[in-house]
């Protein structure tokens, strides 16, 4: 976590949330929140799992470096 990363997500209020996850999805829209299986879940404090798109992401690399 980053230096006021906290204080950030303590503000974020519900309509901020659907804000970001709009942009979010705007910047990737193959990667949508409401893509194939759960891979970006939304939580309950507004954040997005992106660790399993980032795993897909990192396969994707090797096999290009192959």
């Amino acid at each position: 976590m980053m230096k006021g990363e906290r204080k950030k997500e303590d503000k974020r209020k519900k309509e901020d949330i659907k804000n970001h996850t709009a942009k979010w999805t705007k910047q990737r829209p193959s990667e949508s929140i409401n893509a194939k299986g759960n891979r970006n879940e939304l939580h309950e404090n507004g954040r997005i799992r992106i660790e399993c798109v980032k795993r897909k992401r990192k396969r994707k690399r090797k096999r290009k470096k192959r």
